[in-house]
């Protein structure tokens, strides 16, 4: 009975020690997937964060490259607005000392004509005619055109003639300006 009582207490120790081995078994095991669970959720961690770290420097990196566009498409609209204004402003320039110029030179074509014109003795002072005058660089007459007639034709050919004879007429040097003195339009009458 000493031999059954020790060989049962013998297998109780042994069945003690099987189930505390196999708890110490089991709670390695738990700790080792505890660790393995939280060492991944620290891992998945790391990877949101730096994949937030990432978007978030994209956005900077896009925010900052659309606005140096928007900067340098303002700049060069700027600079656009600038050139064309400046050219408007030249171009005014430049249209009136054509302007003046014109209307200096038109009266020195006009007494030119004059001075070459033998008015008809059978012109009335009520008469009037238009003529269209077209010029080539130099100033020579290429044509001579009554385009309203004032009702005598002999009154209006005696324009187109003195138009004719005082070729070539005065024009301005720059030849910028030729392009206002190509074709002029001109009003004669007796009076003048």
């Amino acid at each position: 009975m000493a031999k059954l009582k020790k060989a049962k207490e013998t297998e109780k120790k042994k069945l003690a020690k099987l189930k505390k081995e196999k708890q110490l078994a089991e709670k390695k095991r738990k700790d080792k997937a505890a660790k393995r669970k939280k060492a991944e959720a620290e891992k998945k961690r790391k990877a949101d964060v730096a994949r937030k770290e990432k978007v978030a420097k994209e956005k900077a990196a896009a925010l900052a490259k659309k606005k140096r566009k928007e900067k340098l498409a303002r700049e060069k609209a700027e600079k656009e607005q600038k050139a064309r204004e400046l050219a408007l402003q030249k171009r005014m320039a430049a249209e009136k000392r054509a302007q003046q110029a014109m209307v200096s030179y038109r009266d020195v074509i006009r007494q030119k004509i004059q001075r070459s014109w033998l008015k008809p003795s059978t012109s009335t002072s009520g008469l009037s005619c238009k003529i269209r005058v077209k010029l080539i660089p130099g100033g020579s007459v290429m044509d001579a055109t009554v385009t309203k007639s004032s009702g005598d034709p002999l009154f209006d050919r005696s324009v187109e003639v003195a138009v004719l004879k005082a070729s070539p007429l005065p024009i301005p040097e720059d030849p910028t300006l030729f392009s206002y003195f190509r074709t002029l339009d001109l009003n004669f009458n007796p009076k003048e």
